[in-house]
């Protein structure tokens, strides 16, 4: 049975606010199921919200900010990594697999910001936070991408 994601799941999966998922779904740019009176979505209904060219261009911006936010920063209480990772398009990375990964490492996802982007032929990493910790999510992403 293919795994549902509810409204919130996406929003915190893709560190947006619920109203902005909501606005997806009016513009037409995410499409999904509703069952009773709550939006379910699938991995393909999140595929084509990351192939969609607004969003991909909506998402770079945000990206380039949260660097120059990182790169803007004068003062630290501890070592941090921004880490951008590009991956070529691969037609059967499963997101979910990947999150459940994710969340099996917790401790390590919660110690650094993660973001995640797609465009027509790349998946992109973002990864913000503590060294240690940004290396490790680094291995996890990179072990859903062997070719």
């Amino acid at each position: 049975m293919e795994k549902l994601y509810t409204m919130n799941q996406i929003a915190e999966m893709l560190e947006l606010s619920v109203r902005t998922i909501q606005n997806y779904l009016k513009e037409g740019k995410l499409t999904g199921k509703k069952i009773g009176s709550q939006w379910r979505f699938t991995e393909k209904d999140l595929e084509r919200l990351f192939s969609d060219e607004s969003f991909i261009d909506e998402k770079n911006i945000d990206e380039n900010h949260r660097l120059q936010e990182f790169l803007k920063k004068d003062s630290v209480n501890k070592p941090e990594i921004f880490s951008i990772l590009n991956y070529p398009y691969k037609k059967d990375f499963k997101l979910r697999e990947l999150m459940k990964k994710i969340n099996e490492n917790i401790e390590q996802a919660n110690k650094c910001r993660f973001y995640f982007a797609s465009t027509a032929n790349t998946f992109k990493f973002f990864l913000e936070g503590d060294i240690e910790s940004v290396i490790n999510l680094q291995k996890i992403i990179d072990e859903n991408f062997k070719f």
